[in-house]
């Protein structure tokens, strides 16, 4: 998984982002709101063309939204509404979920991103991940975003959900896939920003204190680009694990994680 932090924008910009692109997101004829998660598909895929890509938004309000994943890769980018955002990824596979849900707590990582902000996020199938509020009871929504699903047939997909996909009826609530309960269970007694959990934070300026007793990200090296030391390109969080490829995740082989870290981009 690689979250970088692109730009910072205006005082209160990312609610009224958030405002005016869900109006228009709710008048949009492919609009669906389900699982926390308001989206709309703007541009399907066209498989006689060799094109696999699928092109949607999708909104995060206050309450932010379940943990799941989806059997795809992903890309999105998104701006963060007017009290920033926490990303909570997970790398417990499915065979250490399933002989201990402690396990997915375990391997629990947090990404924290400062208000009004523009951000960019990819990570490869079978990730599980969260985006809620910084802190409970936040008034303000998480983020606003345009995500690109690279091969909408990728990934060990059921194959109801690959026939909903080549027919052109499938959404962005069909292809997410919800935590098992026995995991639900155990998050309902840890609150989302429990400060055991390793957390890096993004800002381009961090102010002393913003993010107490979290490492700050503030100007990096992204794709190979140096950044100016003047002017930071982008800060960068980047959590590491060995992946199977959708075949063998599709034959149930389990791979051996490798210890998720932050490390600069």
């Amino acid at each position: 998984m690689e979250v970088f932090l692109i730009a910072q924008l205006g005082h209160g910009a990312g609610d009224r982002m958030y405002a005016e692109a869900t109006a228009r997101q709710r008048a949009h004829p492919h609009f669906i709101d389900e699982l926390d998660e308001p989206s709309t598909k703007l541009a399907g895929t066209d498989f006689d063309k060799g094109d696999a890509t699928a092109l949607y938004t999708f909104a995060v309000g206050p309450q932010g939204h379940p943990f799941h994943r989806h059997a795809g890769h992903r890309v999105f980018t998104a701006v963060t509404g007017s009290a920033g955002a926490l990303l909570r990824f997970s790398t417990a596979s499915d065979a250490q979920i399933a002989a201990d849900p402690h396990s997915f707590i375990d391997a629990l990582h947090h990404v924290r991103l400062p208000p009004d902000s523009l951000f960019t996020v990819r990570f490869g199938d079978g990730a599980w991940h969260q985006f809620a509020a910084p802190h409970a009871g936040s008034a303000h929504p998480v983020f606003f975003a345009l995500s690109c699903h690279t091969d909408e047939l990728g990934g060990p997909l059921p194959q109801a959900e690959r026939d909903r996909v080549l027919s052109g009826d499938a959404n962005l609530a069909s292809l997410t896939e919800l935590l098992p309960d026995a995991v639900l269970a155990l998050l309902e007694d840890m609150p989302p920003d429990a400060a055991a959990i390793p957390t890096v934070a993004l800002a381009f300026d961090a102010a002393p204190g913003q993010f107490p007793a979290t490492p700050v990200r503030a100007g990096a090296w992204c794709a190979g680009q140096p950044a100016r030391r003047d002017i930071p390109l982008a800060a960068c969080a980047r959590l590491h694990r060995r992946t199977r490829s959708a075949r063998e995740r599709a034959g149930g082989t389990s791979p051996a994680l490798a210890a998720a870290r932050g490390t600069r981009g």
